[in-house]
This record gives structure tokens, C-alpha cells and sequence, in this order.
């Protein structure tokens, strides 16, 4: 009877090989304990490129260089995927099952037939964008239209720093001279004539 070392033992067929498996290094990422919403995506973004940072794959969300599938046209013909694009492969679903474990379930339907880390991360990154700009335009219109009224002096003051912190938690802060600018046009009278 033939062992396996046996050089008499005929070559095991490709029809009963069991199929390619790569195997990828194992990745520490851990869900944020905040999943990402309309409101929240400068702190989200901040924490997932930090944990992709400390696993080295950052290349998943801003791929420079895929492995091809295939490497030859005979390859490509018998269907024989390189090992390399394998391995990249399953990394990167590793990383996309990650993001999409990351994201409230309101933002789910906005990234359907998404199939790879970094097609999930612009779909995510452009959405938030337009949103965060029409946020910010919402919140300075708030400023521009806000004065002192029947408020007190220290409830004004908490009014702008209200909406001047929003906008520093999207990413759109205004200058300490804006700022200046947006309390004295909301002065009352009283106040503002001894200015």
C-alpha cells in the first residue's frame, strides 16, 4: 500500500484538492463604543483611522495597490486566483464587515452595493461631508439670527457657545473675531449702545 511520502503514489487529483485558503494576519479592531450617525463622524472617523493605523491597514479605506486576481492569462483561463489577492481579499472584507458593524442602522441603506472597505469608507466619507456642510450652514444662520432678547446676559453668552461648540464638533469652528462679531450684533440695545 502506498503512503503519502511514497514516490510511487500517484499525484492527488485537482478534483478532490481542497480549495485555496489564505489565511491573513489577525486584526485587532474593536467597535467603537459610539456607531456612527449624522451627527458624530469627525469623532467616529478620528477612532476607525486610529485603530486601522495601529493595525497597519490603512490601505484597506486608501488602497495604493491591489494584488491582480490573476496572474497570467492561463490563470485567469482555469480560474487559478493568486494566493496574494486572496489574502488581500479576505482582509479587506475583514476590515468592510468592521466599518459596516460600525455604522448606525440609519446609514445602512445609504451604503447597499458597497463590496469593498474603501467603496464603503467614500460612500460614508461623502454622505457625512454633505452633511456635516449643511449643518454648518443651518448652525451660522442660527448665529447670525440670534440676539440677547428677554434673555440675561449669561444665557445669551450660553446660547452662542452652544452653537459655536457644534460647529467646532463638526469640523467647521469660526474665528474668535466671527465670534466677537455675532455677540455684539445680538446685544440688546441697552448693552450694545455702550459699546
Amino acid at each position: 500500500m502506498a503512503t503519502a511520502t511514497d514516490p510511487s503514489s500517484p499525484p492527488p487529483s485537482h478534483s478532490s484538492a481542497p480549495p485555496i485558503r489564505a489565511v491573513s494576519p489577525s486584526l485587532s479592531l474593536p467597535i467603537p463604543s459610539t456607531k456612527l450617525s449624522e451627527k458624530n463622524y469627525l469623532t467616529w472617523c478620528q477612532f476607525m483611522v486610529s485603530v486601522l493605523k495601529s493595525n497597519r491597514a490603512i490601505r484597506f479605506i486608501h488602497p495604493t495597490e491591489i494584488p491582480p486576481k490573476y496572474l497570467s492569462e492561463f490563470d485567469c483561463t482555469h480560474h487559478h486566483i493568486n494566493p496574494y489577492y486572496l489574502s488581500w481579499e479576505e482582509q479587506d472584507q475583514t476590515v468592510f464587515a468592521w466599518i459596516l458593524n460600525s455604522i448606525s442602522e440609519s446609514l445602512h441603506t445609504r451604503v447597499i452595493g458597497c463590496t469593498s472597505s474603501s467603496q464603503l469608507w467614500d460612500e460614508l466619507h461623502s454622505f457625512c461631508n454633505v452633511h456635516t456642510k449643511a449643518r454648518s450652514r443651518q448652525l451660522r444662520a442660527q448665529l447670525r439670527n440670534i440676539s440677547q432678547g428677554n434673555n440675561t446676559i449669561s444665557e445669551y453668552f450660553s446660547s452662542i457657545k452652544c452653537i459655536t461648540d457644534s460647529l467646532a464638533s463638526i469640523g467647521t469652528p469660526i474665528s474668535t473675531t466671527e465670534h466677537i462679531d455675532y455677540v455684539l450684533d445680538g446685544l440688546g440695545e441697552d448693552l450694545s449702545s455702550l459699546l
